[in-house]
């Protein structure tokens, strides 16, 4: 709660750091406009003053001229013709301009703010992103980004109000200039408990993160009719049903208490502010009375009263907007000013022409927010072309060894050699064009083809049809690919017009094959087909031994069958190398390895 409590209590020289912070983002995405809207809104934002003086004037011409019996209507003409061009510029012309600057932003807007966003959250890394704080922040600034558009268009309003309450606050002056101060200092109370509430449901809302981004998961399996399918079948909709439901309940009821309270203390203030106002209006009915200014000037001096209460309580309540807001930006920005917590390397890494030998020196590895180490002084050697299996039990270490190739998370002693290159040394994106890594858990593009699928396996280089079917051919999945209606062309989801959702087995497949379309120095393959038949695994891997001859492959399997034929096979258990070596010498050593491929023989037999 302290850390949310000094979020909210950000001072004055911040929240304008913040608004300032928040224009330059728009700023940059159009200036002209950006200038236009400020001056359009300033001049616009005056409207009902100028109608005001112009009317009062034509309402006094029309008094004289009736007192005088005139009834040349024709000596109206030059007042109407100043109305109507007062409605052509600023109801026309000015508010044309003002109208559709709003708009451009309204509309472009939203995607030049995701595109920062997501081009920024791509840059943090795995482990920056897996922090339970940082997940918090993020999610706060996805669902307060569009908030930035009502902090610019509140920025317009600001510079509008000011103009505003100043030239009708001048006009007050001249006439009754006590009414000043009043408004002032009943605006400036009615301002404090704006405030506070503010404070309040921006407290609740973010104390309430962590438990919101739980619920926002549930309501996820509940709306995907892939997870939907056990949901159902096992009774679990009502259950986790009412655990959005009661969590709700209770948030709500929270919410609703503050604003109750702020609705009785309103309404309050809103009766004393038409008393303050009643009260200016009286010192233009006395002038009236005794004659000392016309009907039209009182018509006048009356919407200045109107003009500056309205444009002081406007000014606050965008000073309000900008206190209830910048919190939120604040958390914004600070996402944005976040850096990686594995920084980038310095060293460039051309295209490897050889697959790279790997080294692993005395590393030890624990996961950020755990006190277990992983990895404890492990050594490993990893030479260029060879073809490592790596086995072991669940939590063995296999994925982390993975991830630390990846460079997904930094380690906490010793080093990764490639070709003899410190890793964390490496430029991350020269590293990233020489591997191909095919984790547990692959993506599924399913709003994408299956030809897309494939491709995304090298998406930047000019696209190979010819490629794509041969990668696709490799991991079996050409045949079924083929059987679609579209081909290569259909849409991987049901979810889609004409679209398709293939089995898991048939998107391992379809991810396998884009591994060969990479065709990288260094392929990584994480449980590749865990979910595929013992006839397409068994091709799949010899083809995944032939087919990447001259790399340097690394495949991780509970399957002790499918790795045999690999030049070397690690043994690992809790995070330790405890064998290591060709199928047919663990075979003989008669230890872990042996047993375990026994067992899964045995078994295999029973189910035969």
């Amino acid at each position: 709660m302290e850390e949310n409590v000094k979020r909210t209590k950000i001072t004055l020289k911040e929240s304008w750091r913040v608004v300032y912070t928040i224009f330059r983002l728009y700023y940059q995405i159009s200036p002209a406009r950006t200038v236009l809207l400020f001056v359009s809104g300033a001049i616009t934002g005056l409207r009902s003053f100028f109608y005001a003086f112009l009317f009062a004037k034509t309402i006094d011409k029309i008094m004289f001229l009736a007192q005088t019996q005139d009834t040349d209507f024709k000596k109206l003409f030059p007042y109407f013709g100043i109305l109507i061009a007062y409605a052509v510029i600023f109801e026309g012309i000015l508010g044309g301009i003002y109208s559709y600057c709003r708009r451009f932003f309204r509309v472009k807007s939203s995607f030049e703010l995701d595109k920062l966003l997501y081009r920024h959250i791509n840059t943090l890394g795995i482990q920056t992103l897996e922090n339970p704080h940082i997940a918090n922040l993020i999610q706060r600034s996805q669902q307060w980004l569009y908030d930035t558009l009502e902090v610019f268009m509140e920025s317009v309003n600001l510079v509008t109000q000011v103009v505003r309450s100043v030239i009708s606050g001048g006009v007050i002056v001249m006439f009754a200039p006590t009414i000043v101060p009043i408004f002032l200092i009943f605006k400036f109370i009615t301002f404090i408990p704006e405030r506070y509430f503010n404070r309040l449901s921006f407290n609740w809302y973010v104390d309430n993160s962590e438990e919101r981004r739980k619920r926002s998961w549930i309501v996820g399996y509940l709306s995907d009719p892939r997870q939907l399918q056990e949901i159902n079948i096992v009774g679990a909709f009502k259950y986790l049903s009412q655990k959005i439901i009661d969590f709700y309940q209770w948030y709500h009821r929270g919410i609703l208490h503050i604003v109750t309270k702020r609705e009785i203390v309103r309404s309050l203030l809103n009766i004393l502010g038409d008393i303050v106002i009643l009260v200016g209006y009286s010192f233009v009915f006395m002038a009236l009375m005794v004659k000392r200014i016309t009907v039209g000037i009182a018509t006048f001096q009356m919407s200045a009263i109107d003009n500056f209460s309205g444009a002081v309580g406007n000014l606050l309540g965008s000073i309000g907007v900008f206190n209830d807001l910048s919190p939120k930006m604040t958390d914004l920005i600070e996402l944005m000013q976040l850096k990686p917590a594995v920084p980038d390397g310095t060293v460039v890494l051309p295209r490897l022409q050889k697959p790279p030998s790997i080294d692993f020196k005395n590393i030890s590895f624990r996961y950020p927010n755990s006190d277990i180490n992983i990895f404890e002084n492990l050594d490993l050697s990893i030479q260029n072309g060879e073809k490592i299996a790596i086995v072991g039990e669940n939590g063995a270490g296999k994925t982390t060894l993975i991830k630390l190739i990846a460079r997904l998370y930094s380690i906490q002693h010793g080093e990764i050699l490639i070709n003899g290159t410190n890793l964390s040394g490496l430029k991350i994106d020269d590293w990233y064009k020489n591997i191909g890594i095919l984790f547990q858990d692959f993506n599924g593009y399913v709003s994408l083809t299956a030809r897309e699928n494939i491709l995304l396996g090298k998406p930047m280089q000019p696209t190979s049809e010819e490629r794509i079917i041969e990668a696709a051919k490799q991991a079996d999945a050409h045949e079924f690919i083929s059987r679609f209606k579209h081909g290569y062309d259909e849409i991987l989801s049901e979810r889609f017009k004409n679209g398709t959702r293939p089995s898991t087995g048939q998107w391992q497949k379809i991810a396998i094959a884009r591994m060969f379309y990479r065709d990288a120095p260094l392929l990584i393959f994480d449980e590749p087909t865990a979910s595929i038949d013992a006839v397409s695994e068994y091709k799949i891997f010899n083809r995944i031994y032939e087919f990447f001859k001259n790399k340097t492959v690394i495949i991780v399997s509970h399957r002790f069958s499918t790795v045999r034929n690999a030049d070397r096979i690690i043994v690992l258990s809790h995070g330790k190398i405890i064998e290591q070596g060709t199928h047919n010498a663990l075979i003989k050593r008669g230890g872990t390895y042996a047993n375990a491929f026994t067992l899964q023989a045995e078994g295999y037999q029973a189910e035969k």
